[in-house]
């Protein structure tokens, strides 16, 4: 993906396209390979964001039984997060 611009997501339900509680281990087992991510507020249980290994700036987002993950490849990593947040509430609200 060097050099280009790339916005993947995917929203996965638990119970529905995945078996119960998946979504939570996914949440848990997601993250950096190495470091800490970040806490991000005011979206679903719990979100967090990080760069991962395949340099995709995530955002993953828990809401109860559903599991959001957005990335981004290609733009600054604070306008990535922006962007990010930005479809989430729009993700969100259609929930």
């Amino acid at each position: 993906m060097t050099g280009d611009k790339a916005l993947v997501f995917d929203v996965l339900y638990a119970g529905r396209d995945a078996p119960p509680h998946l979504t939570q281990t996914m949440f848990s087992v997601l993250g950096p390979e190495r470091g800490k991510p970040t806490t991000v507020d005011g979206f679903g249980d719990k979100a967090i964001s990080y760069h991962d290994k395949t340099g995709l700036d995530m955002l993953n987002i828990l809401k109860g039984n559903i599991l959001i993950t957005i990335g981004m490849h290609g733009v600054p990593a604070k306008t990535a997060l922006e962007q990010q947040k930005s479809l989430a509430k729009k993700i969100l609200a259609k929930l």
